[in-house]
């Protein structure tokens, strides 16, 4: 949380994080996406992140790029994505 207020402190256009999740419990991770939804509604910022985590998927459902064995398998929304079957071994 603390290296994502301090990247915010420059007024960036773009937040990239990688693997926001990794190593936290699942209550401590559910607030990260509160807070990363949060600043998605306060600041004109874009947020990429790279995640295996299904919790980050759903917490922004606009737009997911899937990618298995390093190629894009599926670009879309995240309901897409569920019609056609992309992510059901994927997230739990």
């Amino acid at each position: 949380m603390l290296n994502i207020c301090r990247a915010l402190m420059g007024n960036p256009r773009l937040l990239l994080l990688d693997e926001p999740t990794l190593g936290l419990d699942p209550q401590n991770a559910k607030r990260l996406v509160n807070a990363l939804q949060q600043i998605r509604q306060e600041r004109p910022v874009g947020i990429l992140v790279a995640e295996q985590s299904g919790l980050i998927a759903r917490a922004f459902p606009e737009r997911v790029i899937l990618m298995v064995g390093g190629e894009i398998v599926f670009d879309g929304p995240l309901a897409q994505a569920t019609e056609e079957g992309k992510l059901i071994e994927i997230i739990p």
